[in-house]
């Protein structure tokens, strides 16, 4: 049979080992939403790069990447951004390319969050392949951003014109053949303005205010529209040099709001429970309650009544004049209902008081738990209950 001691002993070892597991478990699934700190490896160098010269490129990309995954840990994502860029542009690796989207959805760009998440899922060989449970993070992401991105729909009059919104060029889509061109703001670097695609196209632009540039390179005109629009908003603009505002043609329409989601609490976070017994034990003290109310209710009318006969008929009741009956009958009922309220009050809080100290919980919460009780007391012409706490 096996001692109490060893018993003791198995168990500890049990509960350390599960909170063992369980911590690791825990730290790789925030990890896993967490720019991730794997540094690049190498790939195929360079045409006419020396060996020493590609060790030297892989060495700097790896302390531009762990310099990002540091700043990102301290929520600069500005300067953590920098780093992965100039990390990528040493190295390409798709575990970068992940961070760097990372970082412009911490800054709200989401259509350049966009563009880096998709190029991670789909690495240029011989690039390595994103991990998979960061390719499932990425995946939730890219559906994140879809209900986000403003939709607009531009109609453009006039020929030969050029655009540009925030001093960027757009970027094409791939679309399907005879389908409206669709074009990205925000994923090119800075520019001048270039050709509009089709008189009618897909615009694709981050919330927010903007300033979508028209111009003709002919005349050098050039017209500078403001634009702000909600996140998930979709509209129909109609643009053209001479107009002084966009013209919409299509009021814009919000993305539908959706409830939050259900919160998940934890036991101990809905507040201390109450059992069964204890609300038995709250309803008893509202009956002592109640009789106590009459007890004094009715105790005062029988005094009342009482110092009145005692000034007409004295210390005999029988000598009281005619017309003190009515007196005589409300004092002898408010007297019974008095003592009635008594006992009520009486046994209610003697079984309230058992109900709360018989099923108060262990004793380990004893300390943590007040001590409470309700006392009724009566005195001649007065009665009440006290509490304690």
């Amino acid at each position: 049979m096996r001692s109490p001691v060893a018993s003791t002993l198995t168990m500890r070892l049990v509960v350390v080992l599960v909170i063992t597991v369980s911590t690791l478990l825990w730290s790789a699934a925030l990890a896993a939403d967490e720019p991730q700190a794997a540094p690049p490896t190498a790939e195929a160098p360079p045409p006419n790069e020396t060996q020493a010269a590609q060790a030297e490129r892989l060495q700097q990309a790896r302390e531009a990447f762990r310099l990002g995954t540091s700043l990102a840990a301290q929520v600069q994502w500005v300067e953590a951004l920098a780093a992965f860029e100039r990390s990528n542009e040493l190295q390409p690796h798709p575990t970068t390319l992940y961070n760097i989207g990372y970082c412009e959805r911490a800054l709200g760009r989401y259509t350049r969050a966009r563009k880096m998440l998709t190029a991670a899922l789909k690495p240029k060989p011989p690039a390595d392949v994103l991990p998979e449970d960061l390719a499932k993070l990425a995946r939730s992401y890219l559906k994140e951003i879809d209900t986000k991105l403003v939709r607009l729909v531009i109609s453009v009059r006039g020929e030969g014109l050029l655009v540009a919104v925030d001093g960027r060029p757009l970027e094409r889509q791939p679309a399907p053949v005879g389908a409206t061109p669709v074009m990205v703001a925000g994923t090119r670097g800075a520019g001048d303005p270039e050709p509009v695609v089709a008189s009618t196209f897909s615009l694709e632009i981050d919330s927010g205010e903007h300033v979508l540039v028209l111009s003709d390179s002919q005349t050098d005109t050039v017209r500078a529209f403001s634009i702000d629009f909600a996140a998930g908003t979709t509209s129909h603009l109609d643009l053209g040099l001479t107009d002084p505002k966009p013209a919409v043609l299509e009021p814009p329409n919000p993305a539908p709001v959706l409830p939050p989601p259900t919160e998940t609490r934890l036991p101990d976070e809905l507040g201390p429970s109450v059992s069964a017994p204890r609300v038995a034990a709250y309803v008893v003290f509202g009956i002592a309650g109640v009789g106590l109310v009459a007890t004094v209710v009715s105790g005062g009318i029988a005094l009342d009544r009482k110092s009145k006969l005692d000034e007409a008929c004295g210390a005999d009741l029988d000598n009281c004049p005619p017309g003190s009956q009515s007196d005589i009958d409300t004092m002898t009922t408010a007297a019974q209902l008095a003592n009635a309220g008594l006992v009520i009050t009486g046994v209610a809080t003697a079984a309230g008081t058992v109900l709360w100290l018989a099923f108060d919980g262990d004793a380990s919460s004893a300390d943590t738990k007040p001590a409470t009780g309700l006392r009724p007391f009566v005195g001649v012409g007065v009665a009440g209950i006290s509490g304690w706490f």
